[in-house]
């Protein structure tokens, strides 16, 4: 008898790598949407954020001092801390110094006084840090930091941004929003190690750099965030 129907040869179902169902790193920072605008950014439902980087801070930090921006609402800090060569820092100290050195006496002979006492202090910081480093009891590190501020819509996001500016003001720190630049200061802040705006990087000392790390009070006393 003939056979009408041929039986089908299947073929084994391809292996599958169970790693490919699974999320990586880039799935759980992801955003539902991304809507590029000057100074903000839309990522998604009930989503607005705009990302400040800090360009100079004042003389002297003190430990927990970005505390008050993780109490303004919905805020998010990002900081990037690379360590510079040792040999590189001396280097860089002994010649800024050196320039303080010509610039404070060319000031002098011609009795233009009025930077005189800026210049002291400038050649005293030199100094003294580049001992400390070449005693190796300090080091120098790059340090950028980013603050990123959300809100359910433009008008929160306006508002949270108010309070985000004011707070940075009465600490003297100076900060910029990077317009025109939202898409790589989201990729920088985001916790990928991947630091797109590399002109916002400034100088810290071990202790200065210490006092960047977030803590939280508590009845207890001071932790680590």
């Amino acid at each position: 008898m003939l056979r009408l129907f041929k039986n089908k040869k299947t073929n084994p179902p391809p292996e599958k790598d169970l790693t490919g169902n699974t999320l990586d790193i880039q799935d759980l920072f992801s955003p539902e949407a991304l809507d590029i605008m000057r100074d903000k950014l839309y990522l998604g439902a009930d989503r607005y954020s705009r990302i400040y980087a800090v360009y100079a801070l004042p003389r002297q930090l003190r430990v927990g001092w970005l505390d008050d921006l993780s109490r303004a609402g919905d805020v998010d800090i990002s900081i990037h801390m690379y360590p510079a060569p040792p040999g590189q820092v001396v280097n860089s100290l002994l010649k800024l110094e050196t320039q303080s050195r010509s610039q404070y006496r060319l000031d002098q002979e011609s009795g233009n006084i009025a930077r005189l006492p800026e210049l002291e202090a400038a050649i005293a910081d030199y100094r003294a840090l580049r001992e400390t480093v070449q005693l190796g009891n300090d080091n120098l590190y790059y340090v950028t930091i980013f603050i990123a501020i959300h809100g359910k819509d433009e008008e929160e996001l306006r508002q949270r941004s108010s309070l985000v500016e004011d707070i940075l003001a009465r600490k003297g720190v100076l900060h910029i929003a990077l317009a025109f630049r939202q898409e790589q200061a989201l990729k920088s802040y985001l916790p990928l190690n991947d630091l797109k705006i590399m002109d916002m990087a400034r100088n810290l000392t071990s202790g200065a750099a210490a006092c960047c790390m977030p803590l939280t009070t508590s009845a207890s006393g001071i932790s680590a965030a």
